[in-house]
């Protein structure tokens, strides 16, 4: 069988590393005759190629021309010698002496560039900078190199037709990035205005700043403040400019008065002060949060910050000084709270405009603060001047005398000393569990395989009260079965932390907040969830003229004992004396089931059936009509007293007979004469906080709006028309801030507190922060209603990007962004235990920081500084 033997000619442009590469042929097999070579066993011309002693054959004779056989270059049927270029476009190839050129080598008088004898790849720089090869050829027209990492590469280079652009020439990159080059190179001048552009080192300078006199932002002359002094296109403002008149950069304006309308705004009388910005209205060195004009030549102010009480305080408008006082009404003070744990040694302490206040704090405004109480319940008896209480039981009527050179203020508030378990009557904790159509509230320990749960809040016996998901860290000792997946924060969106069923079997889910923990075992199922139980009462009495309406608690159950919500509801079959809204409509496991009632003396049964009419649980009502009204009690609505200090509770009433059997709501007209007292620094009721509300009989509805002004317990005392109390009733408000977790760090040798402890301040975990191109940052907030967001932002600190804050940075959380991606990841940490030597004035609960001053603050054990508070 013949050898089939390939070769190409370069003439068809065809690369040599195609070549096939024969079989040497062998002196035996090939032999000259008149010069023509044959092939001895069929005694004809070789056919195609063959290489014999040195020389290249083609078809019997020597080859022609140039081509590439098994590798190598020939040129008349020997190897060639020097360079030779072969094919056309992005086919060519450098040939040197015969074999593909090793290195890089130019050509073509340094049009063209090879590597190892292959036009180049991509973008090539000589090592001289001189040129900019692209795919081998000069890069055509206007380049900048390199085009990776453009904000902070150290060197950039622009070419023009593949050699150094020559002279200076503005650039801009992507619409983004604007460059100024010095003959192909970047600029290196500390300043140059060029083409009325401002670069600094040949970049394009974005911040804010002064050149020559000129005012420059984003490079360019602008109008605008700088340094709290005005520019017009770049030029110190003098004259009239939108209606307002400047003098050397400054406002002209004129102030005829300043008052404080209440703590948190000013009003200001005076000319020109709508070109004021509410940067240059200052309260003690705070800016004010923003600035409205309700009145010709009127402006009034919105503080961050509410102004102290009694004491004069500094406000800058411009750079003009005032001082301004805000007095406050001392004759609605209240006790800041006034029930306590039986026997608990406290003090007790004002609230006076909605600001806590010391014995102290009012004996420095020139106070004289005493208390009598119809029993010794002070350290120093029945009276005292400091409010230390040594504790007791029950409840003590206390005196209050605030006394000054001018007037007396005298206020009666009982102090309450009970068992406080508001907290720890509340359910520990409540798993939501993810179904088909969204998140479901349920006391569960049971996911099935697949589903997903968070806890949406937790409550912590002795602890903070109920809070809010936002705030809680969660483990888990068995991550096989269940895991936590923490999943990013969005604003005012939860879930924080997810738990994701893997597999059955059981794991510890842990909770932890602020130093206080709980746990409990979750169990993890095979078995899809069934209806299996209708868990309704067998009996019930219903009362006749019951205005709130009847309610049965029903509960379906599955086969776990969690609650279900069915796509398809069971049939509910009742008796003429009771009259519902819809038959065959469930009230869900979160509802009872509500009804009227049409007569009294009537015995009938309700019954639960499922699609098949199969009876799943029965209720045998009896109705009644209504007690005697003996005692007044609060609505069984109304039956919870705990609150969120921003949510007013609408408070019922009804009454019950001698046996405690209800008699019917309470009206309009049976409420008239009854009074409540309450302590105004605690609560406020219907709006208002004189300290007692009397019914008057001309109410709409008879019942009263209850909302709390701040954390903490209070006992409301009722009263009927002949001065008889008659109910006495604990109330707490929470607040349901989120806690904050332990603080660690991957730099803790450098981490840094922030100058200031307040709203979107930073701790910042390098040691060069604000040059270094990431900058991982910690922010701490107030207490506002969504969890805290400030992305940590890759950047160049030379002026390429402005930091942006979020408006909705909020939700007092604090936490370390180590991955720098913007969002809560399981990398991150969050902060715990932030304490002060004064917790009382200056960490109110270890959360929140309400007054200034100079204190030690100190993040868990790793970070301890003095910082100003402002």
């Amino acid at each position: 069988m013949k050898k089939k033997i390939m070769a190409t000619t370069l003439a068809a442009i065809v690369m040599a590393s195609t070549i096939q590469e024969p079989q040497l042929a062998e002196a035996a097999t090939y032999k000259l005759k008149n010069g023509v070579l044959m092939n001895s066993a069929t005694g004809k011309a070789a056919a195609g190629y063959v290489l014999y002693k040195g020389r290249l054959y083609k078809n019997g004779k020597l080859n022609k021309g140039y081509v590439v056989y098994s590798g190598k270059l020939y040129r008349h049927s020997v190897l060639n010698t020097g360079y030779k270029i072969m094919g056309t476009g992005n086919k060519m190839r450098l040939y040197d002496n015969a074999t593909l050129k090793k290195g890089n080598k130019t050509a073509r008088d340094k049009t063209l560039l090879f590597k190892n004898g292959i036009l180049a790849k991509g973008y090539v720089q000589t090592s001289t900078k001189e040129r900019l090869y692209k795919d081998g050829f000069l890069a055509k027209g206007t380049t900048m190199y390199p085009q990776k990492d453009v904000a902070t590469a150290k060197k950039l280079y622009l070419y023009q037709d593949g050699y150094l652009y020559k002279g200076l020439k503005r650039y801009r990159y992507l619409n983004q990035y604007t460059y100024l080059f010095n003959n192909g190179y970047l600029d290196t001048k500390d300043y140059r205005l060029h083409d009325d552009v401002l670069f600094h080192e040949g970049r394009k300078v974005l911040k804010k700043m002064l050149y020559q006199g000129n005012y420059y932002e984003r490079g360019i002359l602008a109008t605008g403040y700088y340094k709290d002094l005005f520019y017009i296109k770049g030029i110190l403002a003098n004259g009239m400019y939108n209606g307002h008149e400047y003098q050397d950069g400054k406002l002209q304006f004129t102030v005829d008065s300043i008052e404080a309308i209440d703590r948190t705004i000013l009003r200001v009388k005076g000319k020109g002060l709508t070109g004021l910005r509410k940067d240059d209205v200052k309260v003690d060195g705070t800016a004010s949060v923003g600035l409205s004009y309700p009145e010709d030549r009127v402006m009034e102010v919105d503080l961050e910050m509410p102004l102290p009480l009694n004491t004069p305080t500094t406000v800058r408008i411009g750079d003009q000084m005032f001082t301004v006082s805000y007095i406050a009404d001392i004759q609605r003070f209240g006790l800041w709270e006034d029930t306590f744990a039986e026997n608990e040694p406290v003090t007790l302490q004002f609230n006076i405009e909605n600001t806590m206040q010391t014995v102290d704090m009012l004996k420095l405004q020139g106070y004289e603060v005493t208390f009598e109480a119809d029993e010794a319940i002070f350290e120093e008896g029945t009276t005292s001047t400091t409010g230390k209480l040594r504790g007791g039981t029950g409840t003590s009527s206390v005196k209050i005398t605030l006394k000054n050179a001018d007037k007396t203020y005298e206020k009666t508030i009982p102090v309450t000393f009970t068992k406080l378990q508001a907290t720890e009557e509340q359910e520990p904790y409540t798993l939501s569990v993810k179904r088909k159509e969204g998140y479901s509230a349920l006391q569960s320990n049971t996911l099935v395989i697949g589903e997903q749960g968070y806890i949406s809040s937790a409550a912590f016996g002795g602890g903070p009260g109920r809070i809010d998901g936002f705030g809680l860290a969660l483990t888990s000792s068995n991550p096989a079965v269940a895991a936590i997946e923490q999943k990013p924060v969005k604003e005012g969106r939860l879930p924080t932390d997810q738990i994701i069923a893997k597999k059955a079997g059981k794991t510890t889910i842990t909770i932890a907040t602020k130093g206080y923990k709980q746990e409990f075992e979750l169990t993890v199922v095979n078995d899809e969830r069934k209806l299996t139980t209708v868990d309704a009462p067998s009996k019930y009495e219903a009362v006749v003229g019951n205005a709130n309406k009847e309610k049965i608690p029903v509960t379906l159950l599955d086969q776990y004992g969690d609650f279900m919500e069915l796509e398809t509801p069971i049939r509910v079959v009742y008796p003429a004396i009771v009259g519902m809204p819809d038959e065959g409509k469930l009230y869900n496991s979160y509802a009872p089931l509500e009804f009227n009632v049409k007569q009294a003396g009537q015995v009938g049964d309700i019954l639960y059936k499922d699609d098949e009419g199969k009876i799943l649980a029965k209720t045998t009502v009896t109705t009644e009509g209504l007690a005697t009204k003996e005692h007044l009690v609060l609505d069984r609505k109304s039956e919870e007293t705990r609150h969120h200090v921003q949510m007013s509770a609408l408070t019922r009433f009804a009454f019950e007979d001698a046996r405690g059997k209800y008699a019917g709501g309470a009206t309009v007209a049976d409420l008239k004469g009854y009074r409540i007292q309450y302590n105004p620094g605690m609560v406020m009721i219907n709006g208002v906080s004189t300290g007692e509300y009397v019914f008057t009989g001309n109410e709409a509805t008879p019942d009263v709006s209850i909302g709390g002004r701040h954390e903490g317990h209070t006992t409301l005392n009722f009263y009927n028309p002949q001065g008889e109390k008659v109910l006495t009733t604990t109330w707490y408000f929470y607040d349901d801030q989120p806690s904050i977790i332990q603080l660690t760090t991957h730099d803790i040798a450098t981490l840094r507190a922030p100058t200031t402890l307040g709203f979107r301040d930073v701790l910042y975990t390098r040691e060069e922060a604000g040059k270094d191109d990431i900058v991982e940052k910690i922010t701490l907030s107030r207490d506002n209603d969504y969890p805290v967001r400030s992305a940590s932002e890759r950047r160049s600190w030379v002026g390429q990007y402005d930091e942006v804050d979020s408006p909705y940075v909020n939700y007092g959380d604090l936490y370390v962004d180590y991955d720098n991606d913007g969002q809560f990841s399981p990398s991150d940490e969050r902060i715990a235990d932030l304490t002060t030597e004064d917790e009382k004035n200056y960490a109110t609960t270890g959360r929140i920081v309400t007054e200034k001053g100079q204190i030690k603050i100190k993040y868990g054990k790793i970070v301890s500084k003095v910082i100003d508070v402002d």
